[in-house]
């Protein structure tokens, strides 16, 4: 790993990991990279709130579970460092995010930070995952007392909502599970999606 920039995989992975973690009910507080001022590493810091209720040592179970089942990732848990969201540290960068909105990565170089020798940072935005799932249905045509008539056949729930990344993996296994794509469409006119909370 370069120990002088923060290079754009591992930003994106440590977005992929954030991500991951929300969707498997693991609330990711806050989130940035640091750069170490003794050694010029760069450490990905998580501040959960689940370290308050379950301890450090779940907390940094449930990340190493999220992370072990993620493939090319470019993060370790050697790159991990986890937080309780009310640490002085993670308060103070929370702050910083917040003063900015928290809609957008702020990244700051040549800052100090307070009980901390770190010299630069990136700060991701906060993460919202819906928390709702997808009922999704496969329409067919059927002649029913001489009419045809279109039947709604469930074929799964799927975690997430369209255009959320949980959702899009899930869609994609749940129609391969079904046959594929050219099965399904050989089968049935279309599908239907009903949001459920």
């Amino acid at each position: 790993m370069d120990t002088e920039m923060l290079v754009d995989k591992r930003i994106y992975d440590g977005e992929r990991l954030i991500k991951a973690l929300a969707e498997k009910g693991v609330d990711v507080g806050i989130a940035f990279w640091l750069k170490m001022s003794d050694d010029g590493k760069w450490v990905l810091f998580l501040a959960l709130p689940s370290v308050g209720a379950k301890g450090l040592a779940a907390a940094y179970s449930d990340v190493y579970k999220v992370l072990a089942a993620m493939e090319g990732i470019w993060i370790e848990m050697a790159d991990i460092k986890v937080l309780a969201l009310d640490d002085p540290v993670a308060k103070y960068v929370m702050s910083l995010r917040d003063r900015h909105r928290g809609q957008y990565a702020l990244q700051l170089k040549s800052h100090r930070f307070p009980n901390l020798d770190a010299e630069e940072a990136y700060i991701y935005p906060a993460v919202k995952v819906s928390g709702r799932k997808t009922r999704a249905f496969a329409v067919r045509q059927e002649l029913t007392d001489g009419q045809m008539k279109e039947v709604q056949e469930e074929i799964g729930t799927i975690p997430g909502m369209p255009g959320e990344d949980v959702f899009n993996k899930e869609w994609i296994e749940l129609m391969n599970s079904k046959g594929g794509f050219d099965e399904l469409a050989s089968k049935y006119k279309g599908f239907a999606l009903q949001f459920i909370k």
